[in-house]
């Protein structure tokens, strides 16, 4: 198994400095490596997702708000995409909206124009960790942001600007598969060209049995096709289903409503009298009907997984390293009923996000491995190095700098842990007519009472009703109204 080469290990480090500015560097990079460690970012993130679990919709927005002004440059989108969703689930539907276009503000270059993936960002990643890159937003991420501004959009009556989103988000997943695999690519070439040029063995560290673990966590995760989420494609479908005549849309919904009978056989049967609906409004018959989407739980988070890789550089044989492993919510109530006009409907499975945060996790797994190992492998390098430095000469300086390299490791080892949390973990959907008395009685699976709801006879509606957890004494809900005048 080819090592690192102490020696010319040494001499890339300019060994021929000073001891006071070889301590200096140290130092320097030391606290460089601080700055990455998310400590920050991580407890506030626990904090707002304990709200969350609690049921406490005011706290976790609280919790969120305070996250977002503290937060640094590189970590802004995920603290934006906190507090907007807590926002959205507090009921403060105009903070929600403006937090969610400052979010999409940082996504959308990345739609068209801008270039995904930063090779000089991968090269910093690897020599400290992957904490310190920009977040920029998975696929699930970005095309669930589009699609909750969408509900928001809808429930403040601005159709127009739903529509601009639930196109956008259409785009996302057309556009998804090139621009991850750009994203995947450049961490790994990045890893690679770190290693190469300090004569590191990538190939034993990843090759680690025990790194198993990771990829045993999403075995059974297969996300839908081409990064789609059924969710968005669905709530596009309603939306020009519900709110317009044109022949164009309804062609559109048409294409939707089939693409979600083809990902999500749960709603064959819903999609499927979708279909029939948009036949009879073609026909001028227009029933009213209230769509019902239930955001429940909260999607897959990452834990940090350590371990010591057998890497050998200079005289140690093992690097320590450290992972992002996907860990799943389990907590949540699986599906609905609703009861209105003395009839019951049961609800389909329209979306698992465990299962697309699964599959993209599991796409980006080598580059998260060769840029971990690379990173910790280069570190021990420059350890080892200064160690060596001023033996003979200036023993005093060597351990100090020796020490400071060994702090500069052990704080700068950290997996990258930033994920959305608050995204729903399924969702499901149902339709009904339009209660002529205007209730509809939620219910869950056990046939215990979730919330009753009261909509207006006689029109269209599409109610969102989000439970992230089970313990929550009350959903939040939102509503969209569809006059039959459209």
């Amino acid at each position: 198994m080819a090592g690192l080469r102490g020696d010319n290990m040494s001499e890339s480090i300019g060994v021929e400095l000073g001891g006071r500015g070889a301590f200096a560097i140290a130092v320097v990079v030391a606290l460089f490596a601080l700055s990455g460690c998310q400590s920050g970012y991580r407890d506030n993130a626990k904090l707002t997702t304990n709200s969350l679990r609690s049921g406490d919709f005011a706290q976790a927005q609280s919790h969120a708000g305070d996250g977002l002004k503290s937060c640094s440059d590189r970590d802004r989108l995920c603290c934006l995409l906190e507090a907007g969703r807590t926002s959205q689930l507090a009921g403060d539907i105009e903070s929600s909206i403006a937090l969610y276009d400052q979010a999409d503000a940082i996504t959308r270059p990345f739609l068209s124009d801008q270039a995904e993936a930063k090779i000089s960002e991968a090269v910093t990643t690897t020599l400290v960790n992957q904490t310190m890159s920009e977040y920029r937003g998975t696929p699930a991420e970005r095309i669930m942001l589009n699609s909750l501004q969408a509900l928001n959009r809808m429930s403040m009556g601005d159709m127009a600007g739903a529509r601009v989103d639930l196109n956008r988000s259409l785009v996302w997943q057309q556009v998804s598969a090139h621009r991850f695999a750009e994203e995947i690519d450049a961490e790994q070439r990045a890893a690679f060209a770190a290693a190469k040029g300090q004569s590191i063995d990538l190939g034993s560290g990843s090759r680690d049995p025990r790194l198993e673990q990771l990829t045993a966590s999403v075995q059974d995760l297969h996300g839908y096709a081409l990064f789609a989420n059924p969710f968005a494609t669905y709530l596009r479908a309603v939306f020009l289903l519900a709110s317009s005549r044109d022949a164009g849309d309804m062609e559109n919904a048409r294409a939707d409503l089939k693409q979600v009978m083809g990902m999500e056989p749960s709603m064959q049967s819903l999609a499927g009298a979708d279909l029939l609906t948009l036949d009879d409004k073609l026909r001028g018959v227009n029933p009213p009907y209230t769509w019902i989407l239930f955001l429940s739980g909260l999607a897959p988070y990452y834990d940090e997984f350590r371990l010591d890789i057998p890497i050998p550089v200079g005289r140690v044989n093992y690097v320590s390293a450290a992972f992002p492993v996907l860990k799943r919510n389990d907590a949540l109530v699986e599906g609905f009923a609703a009861e209105a006009g003395g009839s019951s409907t049961q609800a389909a499975l329209l979306s698992d996000m465990d299962r697309i945060v699964g599959e993209q996790y599991r796409l980006r797994l080598p580059g998260i491995i060769a840029q971990e190992v690379a990173s910790s492998a280069i570190k021990a390098a420059a350890v080892w190095a200064s160690s060596t430095y001023g033996s003979g000469n200036d023993s005093t300086a060597a351990a100090i700098i020796q020490i400071a390299g060994i702090i500069y490791q052990a704080t700068s080892t950290a997996a990258d842990l930033r994920v959305w949390h608050s995204m729903p973990k399924r969702i499901y959907a149902l339709r009904l007519p339009t209660p002529d008395d205007g209730n509809i009685t939620l219910k869950r699976p056990d046939g215990s009472a979730l919330t009753t709801v009261y909509v207006k006879p006689s029109e269209g509606h599409l109610l969102t009703i989000s439970l992230p957890s089970p313990e929550s004494a009350a959903p939040s809900i939102m509503t969209a109204d569809f006059p039959l005048s459209n």
